[in-house]
């Protein structure tokens, strides 16, 4: 009897889902992003996630990709510190972004089922991930496959996870669940916990999980609150401030979701960069997203001012 192959070692830490600040004209504004970067891991994060979920990663071309990172590496933001979201409809796009995140040595990469306006077939979605490891072979990146919410990606069905994880168990770390669903986390812990580590980008799901890392979008704006959640006491002794009333990471967080509450997310988190910032330039997003709309912003104002940021403590 064939013993169970071990689980491969994953990525630790908390990761923010980095959100890509673009210029009056929606050009990509590289030394935002690099100074927000730096702030990221000075504040304790273990890397950033590069054009995922929140960092708009549909809407930039390859070559603004490829000339955000080369400009991240030149300027000394080390390369182990960045993984970069695959994602896209053309798989032959996405083969040359695995390629550059080889050539770069990136830490990792995010492997997400295509954008496409018609229902995928089973076969189809395994037929995918085939083309790409299968063009792909001599890449030594780690990837995870990356479950987004399924109003903007396809599904990926437990059968196809199967299917996957045993033709390509050699190159995959571990499932990354981004679609929101704490229910799908406990799905997939019983169906591939004995394979592959779970990751969630759920902030108060992290503790059920034993991956010890999270890829968060709320660690954009409170990052040492996030690293509080998967790191224990230590960390929460690092950021307290005299007089200030010290509030667990999950009290924390269930706030912050209620500043986040009734807004599109992505422009949600970049207007509140932007205040947090004090940047206007940061509340851009490139369309088709738009920003918050000026009807908003007196009810999220008020929400965030009764949150209280302490940007030195979070």
């Amino acid at each position: 009897m064939n013993s169970p192959t071990p689980i491969k070692a994953g990525f630790k830490g908390v990761w923010p889902d980095v959100l890509s600040p673009v210029q009056s004209d929606y050009s990509l504004d590289l030394h935002r992003l690099e100074s927000h970067i730096r702030t990221l891991l000075y504040k304790g994060a273990s890397g950033v996630v590069l054009f995922g979920e929140c960092g708009e990663g549909p809407s930039f071309s390859y070559d603004e990709k490829t000339q955000a990172l080369a400009h991240l590496v030149k300027v000394g933001i080390p390369s182990s510190a960045m993984m970069l979201a695959c994602v896209g409809s053309s798989a032959p796009e996405v083969v040359k972004l695995i390629h550059l995140a080889d050539y770069l040595k990136l830490h990792a990469i995010l492997v997400s089922t295509p954008f496409y306006y018609q229902d995928l077939s089973t076969n189809g979605l395994v037929n995918y991930f085939d083309f790409l490891f299968g063009h792909t072979q001599k890449s030594q990146t780690h990837c995870y496959l990356h479950l987004l919410p399924n109003k903007v990606h396809h599904e990926l069905p437990e059968a196809v996870l199967n299917t996957v994880l045993d033709k390509h168990q050699d190159r995959i770390f571990g499932i990354v669940n981004q679609t929101g669903s704490s229910s799908l986390n406990q799905d997939l812990l019983k169906s591939f916990a004995e394979k592959v580590l779970i990751y969630s980008c759920l902030e108060t799901d992290v503790k059920a999980l034993k991956s010890a890392g999270i890829i968060s979008a709320m660690a954009n704006i409170i990052p040492r609150v996030v690293l509080e959640q998967i790191g224990g006491s230590e960390v929460v002794q690092a950021i307290q401030i005299p007089g200030l009333k010290v509030k667990s990471s999950d009290e924390r967080i269930v706030e912050f979701q209620g500043v986040l509450a009734q807004h599109p997310s992505i422009a949600a988190y970049k207007y509140l960069l932007s205040q947090t910032y004090k940047n206007q330039a940061w509340h851009l997003a490139r369309p088709p997203l738009s920003e918050l709309e000026a009807s908003s912003l007196p009810g999220i104002d008020k929400a965030f001012s009764a949150f209280g940021l302490h940007p030195n403590a979070e």
